[in-house]
């Protein structure tokens, strides 16, 4: 059920950041009123390798999305550990996605999680290239009065941040690498009426009311 595998071509930031080595900076306060500062709390995530970090700083319809896949992954979950046969549950379970993503405990933990499973890369302590090349080269308004800004790295990798109602910028990815997190909640959709229309037939069998 998990659909980010690791050829998956989501955020192409993030192909990048796998790679990033973990440093010890110490977690500052930042004003995302500037997206500047938002970019570079973004990348201070990245460079901790720190997933859970990154997604409060995702705009508003990724945070939203990611939410509504975490609970109808808890809801399918808890349908199958109540009402399928212990011999066929692992199975059944197994269609989530790994034992880190079934139990996040929240939106931000099931990111996380589905992070790490999507991009599972070892960090390389000591190489500060990765830190240099994430530098931002320059920074430019998409459209002229927009709010909405374009960072360009020095690597030459663009990252868009788009202005939230509440007057921070958010990381948007781009179109192609969103609907892969649309077919994800798709697909945990799915995977919940499979299991209940399971779930109703042994009910059926056994002559339980349907649920």
């Amino acid at each position: 059920m998990n659909r980010f595998s690791s050829s998956s071509p989501i955020f192409a930031l993030v192909l990048v950041a796998m790679l990033i080595p973990a440093c010890g900076c110490g977690q500052k306060t930042v004003d995302l009123t500037s997206p500047e500062a938002a970019y570079e709390s973004f990348r201070a995530h990245l460079l901790r390798g720190d997933w859970e970090g990154v997604f409060p700083l995702m705009i508003p319809e990724v945070k939203d999305n990611i939410t509504r896949t975490w609970q109808m992954n808890r809801k399918t979950a808890s349908l199958i550990e109540s009402s399928i046969p212990a011999a066929l549950k692992q199975n059944y379970l197994s269609e989530i996605g790994s034992a880190e993503i079934r139990n996040a405990a929240s939106p931000q933990q099931y990111f996380g999680a589905l992070m790490r499973s999507a991009f599972p890369v070892s960090l390389v302590p000591g190489d500060s290239r990765h830190s240099v090349e994430t530098s931002i080269s320059r920074i430019s308004e998409t459209r002229k009065g927009s709010r909405n800004y374009v960072v360009t790295t020095i690597a030459g990798r663009q990252i868009n941040l788009v202005l939230n109602q509440d007057n921070t910028y958010g990381i948007e990815p781009p179109d192609d690498q969103a609907r892969l997190f649309r077919m994800n909640y798709k697909a945990a959709s799915e995977l919940y009426i499979n299991v209940k229309a399971v779930v109703d037939s042994l009910d059926s069998e056994t002559g339980k009311a349907p649920r």
